[in-house]
């Protein structure tokens, strides 16, 4: 290396893996070698020579600024040398391709200066190169939170977030410097439809699935197999507590086993999720007239008579008018209007 500087590593990260070069000059332009990682179905960074390493420059700063401060500001009193020598030491070992002794490095700088941004970044990159995800966001997170202007730093954690397969949060870093012009504008444009498309694949995934189970449980139903159509709609109403199906298929189950508090659950999950199904609120006020529970019967009666179903509005309302006794049997329903 000339000049006898410090060498400092150039990062540029994504799910599909870690480039990295060594130059002596915190202004140096090299070019980017992929040394680490296997794609991943992930947005692959565009590539350049003027690509700008947010961990050299950073380094640069500490090497250069009096050790009682540095880029993001100045640090409590304590043993900079330390530090300067751990930060050091960090670079040597990746520089060696000593990366789990580099990961101890960084991590003792954080013990001494646990808001370290320099350690903060090495770290993460470092732990995405090992492909351990969760603690690769751990850190490019504290990183961003610290420089939430830094687009690169949103892309990387973005990135990261993706090979976790949390589109959702991948996506609000990639709409962030999606929102800056600049460098990454269009990089994250692109890779924020990658994700969008993801999410849009694991919903419709999901979606089928849920059909699946639901097809199965009404077949259980169907041959008389309730305890095989309760599991399955069970497992369709934990995967999606919004399905208004499978809790109300299931309230119906409860009322036929005797569980009138479980059914009052189910048929207010239903409700709740389609509060538009008059059947049930008509259901729910039999039921909580068999638990004593007047108001919220009175409630559920008043809901349903607002049915345009004349069968349904006038059994609503005869029930709100009617003083009914709280052993008066829940209305059944025929498997036709389940």
């Amino acid at each position: 290396m000339s000049n006898g500087s410090t060498p400092v590593a150039r990062y540029f990260f994504s799910a599909t893996g870690i480039r990295a070069e060594f130059t002596d000059s915190v202004r140096g332009q090299v070019p980017i070698r992929e040394e680490d990682g296997k794609d991943s179905g992930a947005t692959t960074p565009k590539r350049g020579t003027d690509v700008k390493s947010i961990s050299a420059f950073l380094l640069g700063a500490l090497l250069l600024a009096p050790w009682g401060a540095v880029a993001q500001g100045a640090r409590p009193a304590g043993q900079p040398a330390q530090v300067k020598q751990q930060l050091e030491r960090g670079y040597s070992l990746i520089r060696a391709n000593k990366k789990s002794e580099a990961v101890q490095a960084f991590s003792t700088v954080l013990k001494s200066d646990p808001e370290n941004h320099a350690a903060l970044i090495e770290l993460g990159y470092l732990q995405a190169g090992f492909k351990r995800w969760p603690s690769a966001v751990k850190y490019l997170k504290a990183a961003s939170v610290q420089d939430p202007k830094n687009m690169r730093l949103h892309m990387d954690l973005g990135y990261a977030y993706q090979a976790t397969k949390d589109f959702e949060s991948a996506a609000k870093e990639f709409e962030d410097a999606a929102s800056e012009p600049g460098e990454f504008q269009a990089q994250a444009q692109s890779a924020l439809k990658t994700v969008k498309d993801a999410q849009a694949n694991v919903r419709a995934a999901a979606a089928e699935k849920q059909q699946k189970t639901l097809e199965s449980a009404y077949a259980a139903l169907r041959s008389g197999d309730k305890q095989a159509a309760r599991q399955r709609f069970q497992a369709a109403f934990k995967a999606d507590a919004k399905n208004a199906l499978a809790a109300k298929e299931l309230g119906f189950l409860d009322l036929e086993a005797g569980s009138l508090k479980a059914a009052s659950e189910h048929f207010e999950a239903a409700r709740a999720a389609e509060p538009t199904d008059y059947f049930v609120a008509l259901q729910l006020g039999y039921v909580y007239q068999r638990l004593g529970e007047r108001a919220k019967a009175g409630e559920a009666f008043s809901v349903a008579m607002t049915s345009p179903d004349e069968k349904i509005h006038a059994a609503a309302a005869a029930a709100f008018n009617t003083s009914a006794s709280p052993e008066a049997p829940a209305g059944t329903a025929s498997q036709s209007n389940r």
